[in-house]
């Protein structure tokens, strides 16, 4: 008997130094969808601006990824280490754009579920941006204060299983209170 299975969209936003933890997060959802999937009823699609957005114009880069990902996924997942990322128009960052626009639409129409994810693992002083690492800082406690409560790591490994048990426990609290919010 055919079943009815719940689609849950997942934007990723990160600036490229955390490329091993985006790895990650595609690994986990893959072992999500091929472990969980029947067993909750449920799938994780993973759209990020590398897989999502192809070269475009508009009024400027960042309203172009924004425009073609859209604001149409449940789940949205920010990562930040060392690097804050590229000013856009109005942000010091990609990834703070991203995160206000989900903000945003969580608060008027609650459709979005927030994880932010922040690395604490030491880095070399003489390969460290001081001005970007200051950035991130700043955005952690500025976000702090607006109420997200977001989860640190010092490892790789930390962030996959702190990650596949928080993602796991969303899915699994939406498939009991209700469906996907897209």
């Amino acid at each position: 008997m055919p079943q009815t299975i719940s689609l849950y969209k997942l934007f990723l936003a990160s600036p490229s130094d955390v490329k091993e933890e985006r790895l990650i997060v595609e690994s986990i959802i893959n072992d999500f969808n091929n472990t969980y999937s029947s067993q909750l009823n449920a799938r994780i699609e993973l759209c990020s601006w590398e897989k999502s957005s192809y070269p475009s114009v508009g009024e400027y880069p960042q309203a172009v990824i924004n425009s073609q990902i859209g604001d149409e996924y449940d789940i949205f997942l920010g990562i930040l280490w060392t690097r804050f990322g590229s000013k856009t128009l109005n942000y010091e960052s990609g990834t703070e754009e991203e995160f206000y626009r989900a903000l945003e639409r969580s608060q008027q129409v609650g459709k979005v579920h927030i994880m932010m994810y922040f690395n604490i693992e030491g880095v070399p002083l003489d390969s460290l941006d001081i001005e970007q690492y200051s950035k991130v800082r700043a955005f952690q406690k500025q976000i702090a204060e607006l109420g997200c409560y977001y989860f640190t790591y010092v490892s790789s490994e930390n962030f996959k299983n702190d990650l596949r048990a928080h993602l796991y426990k969303v899915i699994e609290n939406w498939n009991v209170n209700s469906k996907p919010l897209t």
